[in-house]
């Protein structure tokens, strides 16, 4: 039974490298967004069960709650959870993981499970996660809970990577918002009638994401010059892998072209595509 007042945030997640590759055994980079996250807040009450606020979220909220039985039992719960969200839905910026992980944190840490360990506790946020996404690789979740930059390979423990200074990014919304699932569909139908490229796309990608680390990690032992070119080039071709599958769409490549006139070193899509954010690297 939770009966303390509690408070806490969740970061959002964006991606540097690696989206939909992963699904496939491929690696990736997600860090923390520095900029969007979700807040959680439990005022307890002696009866009347347990509320949430926003209404527009409660529905989502007790259906996700009702799906970690048995590893909670919410029965006892008593007051209003209010959930004050600044990540952006449906722009592949972790709203689903971070709201996921926040259940089962909030359960965890004021319910009586503290003995779950993170790794228990980001096992049970990726199985809610596929209710939002059919198939979760556990990056977004993984990412969020980390809230530090990781590699991450499906069906290994994440690797935090410790970087004291990233170069600069910066985050723009292409104002269309796209399913991921229906990205996620749209890749594999492209493996299943043409496998011989689907492949090669993945090497790419994959190959993107060990030039992206390199990047980082020359950036941050003080290789500025290597580390933006090496990541300037990872961006590029991650993109491309994007454009190869299908899932970058006319307005996207128009706002591309503007963010190099603007002087990005490099641009990407963060996420599934044909919507969401674009990511830009500049000197």
């Amino acid at each position: 039974m939770i009966l303390e007042e509690c408070s806490f945030s969740i970061p959002g997640k964006w991606v540097l490298s690696g989206e939909h590759s992963v699904l496939r055994g491929g690696a990736a980079i997600a860090m923390p967004h520095p900029e969007f996250s979700m807040h959680f807040q439990f005022s307890p009450c002696l009866s009347g069960g347990l509320d949430v606020d926003p209404t527009e979220m409660r529905n989502t909220v007790f259906q996700l709650i009702e799906r970690l039985r048995p590893s909670f039992e919410p029965e006892g719960i008593q007051g209003l959870l209010s959930i004050q969200n600044s990540i952006p839905m449906g722009a592949g910026l972790g709203s689903s993981a971070a709201l996921c992980f926040g259940l089962v944190h909030w359960l965890a840490e004021w319910g009586g499970r503290q003995d779950l360990s993170i790794s228990d506790r980001v096992s049970l946020a990726r199985e809610l996660e596929n209710t939002f996404h059919g198939k979760s690789s556990g990056m977004d979740v993984a990412a969020v809970s980390a809230r530090k930059p990781i590699f991450f390979k499906m069906g290994e423990l994440p690797v935090e990577l410790e970087l004291a200074e990233l170069p600069r990014f910066s985050f723009h919304d292409t104002g269309k918002r796209a399913e991921t699932r229906e990205c996620v569909d749209s890749v594999q139908k492209l493996l299943s009638t043409n496998s011989e490229l689907g492949v090669k796309i993945d090497q790419e990608m994959t190959f993107a994401t060990e030039e992206t680390k390199s990047g980082l990690f020359a950036f941050d032992s003080g290789d500025r010059e290597i580390g933006l070119a090496t990541l300037s080039s990872a961006m590029k071709r991650s993109t491309d892998c994007f454009r190869k599958w299908g899932l970058l769409t006319d307005l996207i490549e128009s706002q591309i072209r503007q963010l190099y006139r603007d002087g990005a070193l490099a641009v990407k899509p963060t996420g599934a595509g044909r919507g969401g954010f674009l990511v830009a690297l500049w000197q």
